[in-house]
């Protein structure tokens, strides 16, 4: 199973970006993931046929329960991960955007593209 995974994605790092919420990058993302945890145990059909209609569509629907439960659980670790990152919250940046006369133009570029 690991080769097949390993072979699906070129043994190569992958980037999702979700912008705001686009469901076609969310569904790819979550399609994504879905392959990634397959096991021995849930693989309802053949894993090859699975990621060649992944790569085909550019989705994959749930496969199990409990493949799904992984996948969603890994999905809100990375989000929280992601989320632990920043160290002001979006108020925050919001009120120093708009008070803070004194900050570099690079850190107001910045604040606009996050908020």
């Amino acid at each position: 199973m690991l080769e097949k995974k390993i072979s699906f994605t070129g043994g190569k790092t992958w980037k999702f970006q979700v912008n705001e919420f686009d469901s076609n990058e969310m569904n790819q993302l979550l399609s994504f993931l879905r392959i990634l945890l397959i096991d021995e145990e849930e693989n309802q059909m053949d894993a090859a046929k699975k990621m060649a209609f992944y790569k085909e569509n550019k989705y994959l629907p749930p496969l199990s329960s409990r493949n799904e439960k992984k996948v969603l659980d890994l999905f809100m670790n990375m989000s929280v991960a992601t989320y632990n990152r920043y160290p002001r919250t979006l108020e925050a940046d919001k009120e120093l955007l708009e008070n803070d006369l004194e900050i570099s133009q690079n850190v107001r570029n910045a604040l606009r593209i996050t908020i």
